[in-house]
């Protein structure tokens, strides 16, 4: 297969489990660290304001994964992704948004490389909300960044 050419076979079982999984402990990783970040905009009711819907959509989302799981009768991980410790070791607000974005973006890369494969259309479209959420939550955090810029 060329790389312009995507992979449209429908995932398997275990192949939704593995992505749902995976976007579990994302959005975990998420809701930790927007958790986190809140604490350095205290003060700036927009860039809390922001900070707060993007950590709702985050336990928003990861509830809908462990619903999936759980649809599909798989194991449902336990753990936070490892991007969290990442993301709470980075110094400086603007340096700290812009890896928040970098690793949504990967979120968003993921979901949008899955979407042709998933051939269940509840989560198929649920999916297309998410990564449409996520973009939306990157350009809100591009706006963040440029405000302190």
């Amino acid at each position: 297969m060329s790389t312009t050419e995507t992979n449209t076979t429908p995932m398997s079982d275990a192949e939704l489990a593995e992505l749902f999984n995976t976007l579990l402990e994302c959005e975990r990783a998420g809701v930790k660290v927007l958790t986190e970040y809140e604490k350095d905009f205290a003060g700036n009711d927009e860039a809390v304001h922001t900070i707060v819907e993007s950590r709702r959509d985050e336990g928003k989302y990861c509830k809908l994964m462990f619903d999936f799981l759980r649809e599909l009768g798989a194991d449902i991980s336990p753990r936070t992704g490892s991007f969290a410790d990442k993301a709470l070791a980075v110094e400086g607000k603007a340096e700290r948004l812009a890896f928040l974005n970098r690793g949504q973006g990967w979120v968003a890369r993921e979901i949008e490389k899955a979407l042709p494969r998933i051939d269940r259309p509840h989560m198929r479209e649920a999916l297309q909300e998410m990564l449409d959420t996520h973009r939306d939550n990157i350009g809100r955090t591009d706006e963040l960044i440029d405000g302190l810029s």
